[in-house]
This record gives structure tokens, C-alpha cells and sequence, in this order.
């Protein structure tokens, strides 16, 4: 879950605020390598002309200000009677807003502001500019209609709020985040703002909850599922051409700093994930086989009882049942589904990670071949197959679970396997194989050919809750 998409980055590629006059703050110093901003006077900045010739933002220099929008606290919605309209009903009333504060209700119909009745179009945009137009400490006037009487309450405007902490990092310093973008000022003059704030409110209240750091060695992952820029930019998303345009100019200048050798930039981006990027030989072993894979299964397997050696029995218990609800995207309890995200903080993510890609290194081609052939080497049966019916050329148990091989005719799948390797043939897997869970961790599925239908109820095959999962089905 390291990365959350944020959603809104793209809009820097068609918002870069325009620096203009004397006294402005700059997000962030340019260096050499930065296109320079435009002349002082200039009123349109273009956006790095090999890429935005034809694309030009007007200065909205007038709209950048340092001190937050006025506020009042309540969603509207219009109010018609008889067809026409007669004012806008409150919908909601935030809590500890200064709308609360003067008595506002869900169910008022406001009739008019300041004097002025509510307009018959586009009535919503009139209410925010009206209530735009104030300052912190100003005072709006509204008449309102509850039920049959109709009586003025006196609103002090507050400040718009921002639910977020300041932030402590240091490369954020000198961004300027104060000021308002002009995503900010497009909201604002939507009369977008008291959504915005509410939707605000909301991710604020579920990406405050305290992240346990996880300890790996001298290294301290402080924020195991969100690099710190996605962090912010969920929290203030108005934010993020101001952070895009940032991280735009970091990633240039790291590049610049390497010279453009991508193999060390790959390098520096990887020591700054869970688990770097390590050099890997091509495989070419002409002799691998499944006792050599079934080691490397043995060894995930270790890693991923690494991984959640910080969780209980009990913990591991409710993570399954919560990570397997959320992947059939069924109904469950939701003080169990509550409990998913912090038992999740406690994830070695860096072992996780690593038996994944020791596992994945090994399915090369050419040792994939080598793999089938050893499959097909296997002595004869010695007991009765349990799970699958059909061609089997292998069956046998391990400490992972069931192994099978099946052969080149038409095989059945009805069981749980750690190792499932089919030689070929139109087969048919009735369970949702390569399924791994902590209970059993580890799963690879390697189908050699046909044309195979794959039943992929529950979680989902190759779905991997509290474990590693492989499902390469070759044609």
C-alpha cells in the first residue's frame, strides 16, 4: 500500500501559479537547471515551453493571498416551492462552526442575507460569494424560516479551517503552502468550499491515527504504508500543483546530480522504499528443480513468519478475517475491519517484501523448463491424490502443504496446494488456487500450457492476505 494514488497531481500539469510583484515569497529556490520565471511584469507565465508551448496560466497573482477564505460552517441546498425558488435550505451544520455557534439548524431555509433575498438562479454561488466577500470577525445577517416562523440570526464569520498539521519536514519549508493555489481559488469561487472542508475533516480523521514505527536493523520506517509527499498531498489536496511543481524540481535535480546514470538515480530511488533494489543475475540454470524450488518456498516462508512475528495469534487471527472480508469486498463487522489498519502498522514490510522478490527472482524462463522437466521426473504415485483428479504424474505432502504434478492430459483442481506444476492440457481449476494466506503462506501455481478456466471465487486466485503468491500460467 505504499502508494496511495494521489489523485490530484495531475492538475500541475495545467496550474502553476504566477509569481508576480514585489514582496511574493517563492515556493522554493530555482537552481541552474530550473527553467527561469518569467520578467516581474509579465502577465502570463508559459509552463516550461519544450512541453507547454501552447499552454499558458493568466496571473493570479490578485487571488494569492496569505490569509485563509471566510467561513461559516453550513451546506446549502435550493429551496423551490411551487417551482420557483424561495431560498436555500441547510442541509448541514458543521460541528463547532460559527453557524452552531448562532443557533443555525438542519431544515432552516435561509430567505435571505444581509438584506438581499436569496436570487432566483444560481442561488448557491450567490450564498458563498456572500459569505467570501467577509473577513474574520465580520458579522452576516440571515433571515431564516423555521417551520412556520421566520426570524434573523447574527452569523460571525470565521476563518476557514485547515485540518491539518503544520508539517515538519524540511524541504517543505520554503514551499509557501500557506497561500492558496489556484485549484484553492477555483473551490472557492465554486462555492465548493464547506464540501471540501467536511471531505477534509474526514481523511483527516482516519490519517491521524497514530502509525507505529517498524525497526529493521538501524533503519526506522516511520510510515509504513505512505510516503510522507502522499501523506500531504491526502490531507491537502488544493495543495498539490505546488507539491507536483516541488517533487518535479527535486526528481530534475537529482538527476542532474547523477549526471542522467538512471542505474545509480534507480539506485537512490530504491534506498528510499521498503526494500531496495539489489542487483540480479539472469538465471539461466538448466539443472533447477523441485526440491530446489520447494528450498526457496522453505525460505519465503520464513520471511513471511518474519514479517508478521509482530503480530499475536489472536491479531493474526482477526487480520486474516478482516484482509479476506475486504478482498471478497463483503459485509463484516466493522470493528474488525477497524482493527485491520493498526494491526497492519505492525507488518515487517521489508521481509514481506523480500520474500517476494527472492521468490520471483527464481521464475526465469529457462529455469521454469528446467522445473518442468525435473516435475516430469517425479517417481510414480505412491498414495492416493487428495484435490485433484485426472492426469497426476506426482502427488506427495510437505511441510508447506500438498505438492502435485499434473500431467499433459485434462486434471481437475478441487484442493488447497502450496505447489501446483501441470505439464500441459485444458484444465480446470475449481478453487481459487495460488491463494496464500498465514495460514499457508506461501503458493505457486506453473501451468506449462492449454487452454485452462480458472474459478476465481472468494478472494480471488493468486490473492495473497498475509503472504506470497505465484500464478504463471504459460501458453
Amino acid at each position: 500500500m505504499r502508494l496511495l494514488p494521489v489523485v490530484i497531481l495531475s492538475v500541475a500539469l495545467l496550474v502553476v501559479l504566477a509569481q508576480s510583484g514585489e514582496g511574493k515569497r517563492r515556493r522554493f529556490g530555482w537552481s541552474a537547471e530550473r527553467p527561469l520565471p518569467p520578467p516581474q511584469n509579465s502577465a502570463w507565465r508559459p509552463l516550461w515551453k519544450a512541453l507547454w508551448r501552447a499552454i499558458a496560466i493568466k496571473d493570479v497573482s490578485d487571488i494569492v493571498r496569505f490569509r485563509k477564505p471566510a467561513y461559516i460552517g453550513v451546506r446549502t441546498e435550493v429551496q423551490k416551492e411551487g417551482g420557483k425558488v424561495v431560498g436555500l435550505r441547510v442541509v448541514l451544520v458543521a460541528e463547532g462552526s460559527a453557524a452552531q455557534k448562532a443557533g443555525l439548524k438542519q431544515g432552516d431555509i435561509i430567505l435571505s442575507a444581509d438584506g438581499k433575498s436569496v436570487p432566483p438562479n444560481a442561488a448557491s454561488a450567490w450564498f458563498s460569494q456572500m459569505v467570501l466577500s467577509k473577513k474574520r470577525g465580520d458579522t452576516i445577517t440571515l433571515k431564516i424560516r423555521r417551520g412556520k416562523e421566520v426570524s434573523e440570526v447574527s452569523v460571525v464569520v470565521e476563518e476557514y479551517p485547515v485540518p491539518v498539521e503544520p508539517r515538519e519536514h524540511g524541504e517543505f519549508e520554503q514551499l509557501g503552502f500557506e497561500e492558496l493555489s489556484a485549484l484553492d481559488s477555483a473551490i472557492r469561487n465554486s462555492g465548493l468550499q464547506n464540501e471540501l472542508a467536511e471531505q477534509l475533516q474526514a481523511i483527516y480523521a482516519e490519517t491521524i491515527r497514530h502509525i507505529a514505527p517498524i525497526k529493521v536493523g538501524k533503519k526506522v520506517y516511520s510510515h509504513p504504508h505512505f510516503l510522507s509527499e502522499v501523506m500531504y498531498a491526502l490531507r491537502n489536496p488544493t495543495k498539490s500543483p505546488l507539491l507536483a511543481e516541488h517533487l518535479v524540481g527535486r526528481l530534475k535535480l537529482l538527476a542532474n546530480t547523477y549526471r542522467q546514470d538512471f542505474s545509480k538515480l534507480l539506485g537512490r530511488v530504491a534506498d528510499m522504499l521498503d526494500c531496495a533494489i539489489q542487483e540480479q543475475v539472469r538465471r539461466r540454470d538448466m539443472d533447477f528443480t523441485l526440491e530446489r524450488l520447494l528450498s526457496a518456498m522453505e525460505e519465503a516462508r520464513r520471511k513471511v513468519e518474519e514479517a508478521f512475528s509482530g503480530l499475536s495469534k489472536e491479531e493474526r487471527r482477526q487480520f486474516l478475517r478482516a484482509a479476506v472480508a475486504v478482498a471478497q469486498r463483503t459485509s463484516t463487522d466493522q470493528k474488525l475491519l477497524a482493527n485491520l489498519l493498526p494491526l497492519s502498522y505492525k507488518v515487517n514490510y521489508t521481509a514481506l517484501f523480500s520474500a517476494a522478490s527472492k521468490l520471483f527472482s527464481l521464475l526465469e524462463p529457462t529455469t521454469i523448463k528446467a522445473l518442468i522437466r525435473s516435475a516430469q521426473k517425479q517417481p510414480d504415485l505412491n498414495k492416493k491424490p487428495e484435490g485433484v483428479t485426472g492426469d497426476v504424474l506426482f502427488y506427495g505432502e510437505s511441510p508447506l502443504g500438498k505438492v502435485v504434478v499434473g500431467g499433459a492430459g485434462r486434471n481437475v483442481y478441487t484442493g488447497r496446494f502450496a505447489l501446483i506444476i501441470d505439464v500441459g492440457g485444458d484444465d480446470i481449476y475449481a478453487y481459487p488456487v495460488a491463494t496464500a494466506n498465514l495460514k499457508q503462506p506461501v503458493c505457486v501455481l506453473i501451468d506449462a500450457g492449454g487452454d485452462d478456466t480458472y474459478d476465481f471465487g472468494g478472494a480471488g486466485g493468486a490473492a495473497a492476505v498475509g503472504g506470497v503468491s505465484v500464478l504463471l500460467d504459460i501458453k
